[in-house]
């Protein structure tokens, strides 16, 4: 709805991929860099104790951000020349062999994420539990709705694309603020005045 209101329908569907691969690198890049350094901290087989810093942190984020841009760029320009799909309206957009990639692209990453997760499964690391699910949650979701879309690609109505796209915002990026954010506000609410006593 946000897509329709801010640009015209005919370039909805380029702003539909542009914000969900932006959205998508910056958020699961956070958090699969959050795993990351967490997993560099609590090496036990190493000899050294490994630190990443916050800089390096935002220069690898900045450098995914980098990579998704120039992807989307070439997405961009490569199908400039497809009239289809800058005729349709989102979420009725036309499933590209791009579509394909950014969906491998996502999955491979988060399959490197539950990898990552997997790794620092014996680590004493607060959060590991819900960046796990979080991750997890992602790669199933987004998965099962992905091939649920290219499979009704040529036969789906707008309102059945725009139901799955919706449902696969509300179960993925919703509910993995709130695992993510809950705790926080429970650990600050309830247990902080406790400490303090």
């Amino acid at each position: 709805m946000l897509i329709d209101w801010f640009a015209p329908p005919e370039a909805g569907c380029c702003v539909a991929v542009w914000l969900r691969q932006i959205g998508f690198s910056t958020f699961y890049g956070s958090i699969v860099l959050k795993i990351y350094r967490n997993l560099q901290e609590y090496r036990v087989r190493k000899a050294q104790h490994v630190s990443v810093r916050e800089k390096d942190m935002v220069k690898y984020l900045v450098g995914m951000l980098a990579l998704t841009i120039t992807g989307l760029m070439a997405w961009t320009v490569g199908s400039w020349g497809d009239p289809a799909l800058w005729r349709t309206a989102w979420p009725q957009c036309r499933m590209q062999g791009w579509h394909v990639i950014w969906h491998c692209y996502e999955l491979l990453f988060l399959l490197y994420g539950m990898r990552l997760c997997y790794k620092a499964r014996n680590s004493d690391w607060l959060e590991r539990w819900q960046f796990t699910v979080a991750v997890c949650l992602e790669a199933v979701i987004t998965l099962m709705a992905n091939l649920i879309r290219y499979s009704i690609r040529n036969s789906g109505h707008s309102d059945t694309l725009f139901t799955i796209s919706f449902v696969q915002l509300q179960l993925t990026v919703s509910v993995n603020i709130v695992i993510i954010i809950a705790p926080k506000f429970y650990l600050v609410s309830f247990l902080a005045p406790f400490q303090l006593l």
